[in-house]
């Protein structure tokens, strides 16, 4: 039965009350608009409407409203009927379409529903996980629970009443909207669970393989996949069991535990497990690198850095800096400024070097903690080889500033304890919020023994309303990549067993036995001070410390969980380096996980929506033209500035920012660094590459778009595409290929390892190298000085996100002559020392791989070359790896080179992270690329038949195993010679491409459309031949069908089709031959076998593609002349032809075929993704209506709705917010 769709909602919306949703800031920011798309000023039009579609859009605005039932409504909003060239109806087409294209894709209306379903645990799929019906629940006992928030989040708070309930008039046609995803979201929610149940099958037969004793290392990694692949598509708390038995069975075959930690810190003591394989029984038919690939593999799957991440965003920031100094001091330290390290130490009650009593005074050169073996044989043996250790001036500062603030004179129940550090990365955030851990400790032993306390406390006796600082623990939560580094970091400032350091890991098993009676909070011997547990859960807290707090900036679950366990400490200690990430609305976050009553104000709520309001209209008066305005004038950054500004002034002082360039007591800066110079390599992958990346991507967007509708956000969905970005293999599961030549790698290389290699063997060929630089997808080098006197000092790092690639990586540097070291996870403390030791020291190796596992505490200073060879998740990660070389001590000028890959989620994470929106839309053409980009933001990819975007690519693209595309090579190579016998190509390949996302009820599911060459989006040359058309395989003629089943066989063989494929078709053909031969009417058999060919060849023609090609990877030489050479040899693919390609038909050349031959034409069966529909003839003349229509008045934003991703974090606070009745969260 017919109902309404968006578009006709929009209408109802539009009536309902004059001008809506047009009228409301909210609706004009989601749109992208600054005004309503029937403004009556021409130049405030949207661009792709003109005054006259407007003036039909309104007159059929009229009609619909003047029908008088809904249904005749319905009627009247459908579509015209097929065969009708022009719509009777003038504006029903234009709005329809308008509104269709832009809903899903760049509304984001139903992923903005879709999250709130399912952040209020209503979303249909959810409700029948929970009660195990498969008949779908009804909309209308649910959806009325969330009409409010919905309203809020699409029209904002101008459209609630005094309530906040959304206001009567708009609550139908917002009902409608809802009402829409609700079906559509149910209509995905079998294919779903079918491909779930798949996915389990798969890995119950991976791991039964394994135990039956299939034990190889590819068994291994198939079921590692197979394992994983079925955690990616698991949504639902039964799925869960099931789960973890997978991964129970499938750790007893992983030869390796992972390294324990040497240093003393204790978490849950789990009993070691029998493993079913060992490394030695592995090496019997595997190489030991094999082994610890292996290894790497399950960890990235597995371990914590695959866990959830923060939700990336597309916003831009514009370069607004928050916490600027106050009267010439850095904000939060202005009393300080004026002090000296002697008078800071001796108001804190500093001991010998200005430390705390419970601090190090001296640090090991090798990395080693206090608390290992190696520091204390060191201390021993080799005093003279330890550094001293003491706190630097502006790190004095920042603690006595935040107990300033902590602590008052007289007992203040309500006082905020709460400091928000927010120094710049590398003034050390870490080492000042221990420091207040470690004074903080000490004085309760002091205030325990009657000892003489530090004078701030003294003169500021009380913490809240209490004379004495209690017993408890402190916590700190951190992403789960960086609880090693915590780890590390509280080991290197803390003596050897001054305080117990408790992990508290996932698990909820492991939950529980950390907290009885006996476990391992209660086994510590230290007082409860003296106790820090790195992401836990306990009644209350000394300290909580939140480690990178600009991951919990948006207002969702992650935001409201870390304001319920900050609720429990006595003091917040909040770090983050990027207070105000993308738009001021962060520094309110910012503000309320410090504890400032006034952010949680309604005056706090009404200022920010007044400060909304702001931006709308500084956006407005800039326009859509961003060089209109120079920095200094644009109107967003001036209002941001302001906006800034004084929300500074409501943190009451407890920001605490330095950037590196601030001044000490003396006048000179903090820390004085060399300049680092960022390059940005883009380049474009080969023939072979895109087309595997292609199929990966295409594979991984439906379970990725599932999880947004969950509101998760997991690298691990995209692991395959990443990985294969750096070498693209067609199946993940085979070992690596090792290269005897580079002749040999030249045939399968993977362009950022080859770029990687030869532009580190530019950089080594001497000291005084002009720096390389990119044009057009491709390094540049310019010709050596002309100096014969050069040096050979300079050192790389590279940095690989994948330490399973390392190997080949090594092998490639190693066919071009060039030694290379390697730390990796795996890598022991006193292996890594080593390796690093062997870098600094030996002049023979001069690059050293490293990864993110196992990074922690490095210092590569000795370099002053830093490669990104892949691009890391986040922004503060690859802070983390500049880091690295670019510190203190470091004495060279720093470059760092990233290697980008166009088309690929390199382009999405490296412009994300920079802020950077033009290198989105400049690298990211392709459709798929763009649908990655969506899915990677957050978005849900729904179509109108409510099937996920991943199931109509499946259906778009034909996947293709190795042996059959090993076989039809071979099968195809005589062809293509003897096609074009001079070898030339025919340009590239076409990509395939996303469907387009339509909110039409009436449209069909839409099919890939290639583009042709010349189009935008599509890659060609212009002295390319025009593709050919061999539709041979599609004519078959009257006299020919008696044997239609040989022809369609022939035919769908010259394909590509695969073998299940053929004895499908062959079955389903004798089946009907069969039936023939009882049936009195032979035509009836005769239109079923042809229906059953015809579609087969439908397959078959939509898979005609290119046989694949090599673009050249030119490494050009530009000398003083501006002349071009090759440097050095680069590698150099020839550029194969091309198989035959459907040529796209456009109506008149269709048309006289018609006309030539019906039947030949209509037995070609022409797939309709090959042809050009004719644009309808637009009608002529002007219809006057009178539409209701409100201007700028109102014009104010609005609240905004944000549900945000949940990570290891969220799984860990969460786990605090309730104590000890705790149940683990999905």
């Amino acid at each position: 039965m017919p109902t309404h769709t968006p578009a006709s909602a929009l209408i109802k919306l539009f009536f309902a009350i004059p001008g809506a949703p047009w009228i409301y800031p909210r609706w004009l920011e989601i749109t992208g608009l600054d005004h309503p798309f029937n403004h009556p000023d021409d130049a405030k039009l949207p661009p792709d409407l003109t005054r006259q579609k407007v003036r039909y859009i309104e007159s059929y605005f009229s009609q619909y409203y003047a029908k008088a039932t809904e249904d005749e409504k319905i009627k009247f909003a459908m579509k015209a009927p097929q065969g009708e060239d022009v719509d009777t109806v003038p504006g029903r087409e234009e709005w329809r379409k308008w509104v269709t294209k832009k809903y899903s894709t760049k509304w984001k209306i139903h992923s903005r529903i879709s999250k709130i379903l399912s952040f209020h645990g209503i979303h249909p799929e959810q409700l029948m996980d929970e009660s195990g019906e498969t008949s779908a629940p009804s909309s209308a006992s649910y959806l009325p629970i969330v009409l409010d928030e919905i309203g809020r989040e699409l029209f904002g708070p101008h459209a609630l009443d005094s309530n906040k309930r959304l206001l009567l008039k708009l609550r139908d046609p917002t009902m409608i909207l809802a009402q829409r995803t609700w079906t559509l979201q149910l209509k995905g929610v079998e294919p779903r669970k079918n491909k779930l149940e798949k996915l389990l099958q798969q890995a119950v037969e991976k791991i039964s393989n394994l135990e039956a004793g299939v034990v190889t290392v590819k068994s291994i990694n198939q079921a590692i996949r197979a394992v994983a692949d079925f955690e990616k598509a698991s949504y639902a708390p039964q799925h869960f069991a099931s789960l973890e038995q997978l991964k129970e069975h499938l750790d007893r075959f992983i030869p390796e535990e992972p390294v324990k930690s040497k240093s003393g810190a204790r978490g849950v003591k789990k009993q070691a497990k029998p493993k079913k394989v060992t490394k030695e029984k592995l090496a019997q038919s595997a190489t030991p690198e094999e082994v610890a690939r292996l290894i790497q593999t399950y960890d990235l799957y597995f371990g914590h850095s695959s866990g959830i991440v923060e939700e990336l965003e597309i916003e831009e920031p514009q370069g607004v800096t928050f916490g600027q100094p106050v009267e010439g001091a850095d904000p939060g330290v202005e009393i300080e400024a004026g002090m000296t390290c002697a008078e800071l130490a001796a108001s804190l009650g500093l001991g010998p070097g200005n430390m705390p009593f419970l601090f190090n005074r001296f640090r090991h050169p090798g990395g080693f903690t206090a608390w290992t073996k190696e520091f204390k044989d060191a201390c021993q043996f080799k005093p003279e080889s330890l550094e001293k250790f003491s706190l630097q001036w502006h790190q004095l500062c920042g603690v006595h500033a935040a107990l300033r603030k902590i602590f008052t004179t007289v007992p203040k129940e309500d006082h905020c304890t709460g400091v928000l550090f927010a120094d710049d990365v590398g003034l050390g955030k870490t080492i000042q919020s221990s420091a207040v851990m470690a004074i903080l400790s000490d004085v309760c032993v002091q205030q325990t023994r009657n000892l003489t306390l530090p004078p701030i406390i003294r003169d500021l006796p009380y913490l809240k309303d209490l004379d004495k600082i209690p017993s408890l623990p402190h916590l700190v939560v951190a992403p789960g990549t960086l609880l090693r580094q915590w780890e590390h970091e509280v080991q290197c400032f803390f003596k050897s067993k001054s305080v117990d350091i408790l992990l508290y890991e996932s698990g909820i098993q492991d939950h529980e036995l950390f907290w009885k009676e006996g476990g391992t909070y209660h086994s510590s011997n230290h007082p409860p001070s003296h106790r820090i547990i790195l992401a836990a859960q306990s009644q209350q807290f000394l300290t909580v410390t939140i480690d990178e707090a600009q991951c919990l900036r948006n207002p969702g679950a992650k935001h409201s969980a870390a304001l319920r366990i900050l609720d429990q400490g006595l003091v917040r200690l909040i770090l983050t380096a990027t207070p105000l990430q993308t738009s001021t609305k962060d520094i309110a976050a910012m503000g309320r996980l410090t504890g400032l009553p006034y952010f949680f104000s309604e005056l706090g709520c009404e200022e920010q929506t007044a400060d909304n309001a702001q931006l709308r209209r500084a956006r407005i008066e800039k326009g859509g033209d961003p060089e209109a305005f120079d920095p200094e004038d644009d109107p967003v950054k001036l209002a941001q500035v302001e906006i800034s500004k004084r929300l500074a002034t409501r943190f009451q002082g407890r920001i605490i920012r330095r950037v590196a360039t601030s001044l000490d007591v003396n006048g000179d800066p903090l820390i004085s660094l060399p300049p680092i110079n960022i390059i940005e390599g883009v380049l474009h992958l080969t023939e072979r590459e895109q087309e595997i990346l292609e199929e990966i991507t295409l594979d991984g967007l439906g379970n990725a778009s599932d999880a947004n509708i969950r509101n998760i956000t997991s690298q691990t969905f995209y692991l395959e595409h990443r990985m294969g970005v750096t070498f693209a293999r067609e199946n993940f599961d085979d070992p690596l290929p090792v290269f005897k030549t580079i002749e040999e790698w030249e045939k399968n290389l993977g362009t950022k390892i080859n770029v990687l290699v030869i532009v580190s063997k530019y950089i080594l060929t001497r000291d005084d190298m002009p720096p390389v630089r990119f044009e057009d997808g491709q390094p540049i080098f310019s010709p050596p000085p002309s100096t014969l006197r050069f040096t050979q000092l300079i050192k790389i790092v590279i940095y690989q996100e994948f330490p399973s690639h390392t190997p080949l990586v090594i092998n490639i540097f190693k066919l071009h002559g060039i030694k290379v070291l390697s730390i990796c996870g795996n890598d022991g403390f006193e292996q890594r020392a080593k390796t690093v030791q062997k870098f600094n020291e030996n002049p023979e190796y001069r690059v050293l791989i490293f990864s993110k596992v196992g990074s922690t505490g490095l210092n590569l200073t000795r370099a002053s070359v830093i490669i990104l060879l892949d691009q890391p998740w986040s922004a503060q990660d690859e802070r983390q790896i500049y880091g690295r070389v670019w510190r203190q001590r470091q004495l060279r000028p720093v470059t760092a080179i990233r290697l980008l890959a166009a088309e690929t989620a390199d382009i999405t994470l490296s412009s994300l992270a920079q802020g950077k929106r033009d290198m989105l839309d400049a690298f990211l053409t392709t459709d798929t690329s763009k649908a990655l980009l969506s899915v990677m933001t957050g978005d849900v990819l729904t179509n109108a038949d409510g099937e996920e975007v991943e199931e109509v690519f499946v259906r778009a693209v034909s996947k293709k195993t190795s042996k059959q595309r090993a076989s039809t090579k071979k099968q195809k190579a005589p062809a293509k010679k003897q096609a074009d016998p001079t070898g030339r190509a025919k340009g590239r390949k076409p990509r395939k491409s996303a469907p387009i996302i339509s909110d039409d009820e009436d449209e069909p599911i839409n099919r890939a459309v290639s583009q042709p060459p010349g189009e935008p989006g599509n890659v060609s040359d212009a002295s390319s031949e025009p593709y050919d058309t061999d539709l041979s395989i599609h004519a078959a003629s009257t006299s020919e069908r008696s044997d239609s089943s040989t022809s369609a066989l022939s035919g769908l063989s010259a394909n590509e089709s695969s073998e299940e494929e053929m004895e499908e078709l062959q079955h389903n053909l004798s089946l009907l031959n069969h039936k023939s031969d009882r049936r009195e009417d032979p035509f009836a058999s005769h239109n079923e076998q042809e229906s059953v060919i015809k579609k087969a060849r439908l397959q078959a023609a939509s898979r005609v593609k290119p046989s694949k090609s090599y673009s050249t990877l030119q490494a050009i030489n530009v000398d003083d002349e501006g002349r071009t050479h090759t440097l050095m040899q680069p590698p150099s693919l020839p550029l194969t032809s091309m198989e035959k390609r459907p040529q796209l038909i456009d109506s008149e050349s269709e048309s006289r075929s018609r006309q030539e031959s019906s039947s030949t034409a209509r037995g070609r069966g022409i797939p309709e993704i090959f042809r050009r529909k004719p644009s309808a003839p637009k009608a002529e003349g002007e219809i006057d209506s009178q539409m209701p229509f409100s201007g700028e008045a109102g014009r104010k934003q609005g609240d905004i709705f944000f549900t945000s991703s949940r990570d290891d974090v969220l799984t860990q606070i969460q786990s605090l917010a309730n104590p000890p009745r705790f149940q683990h969260p999905p």
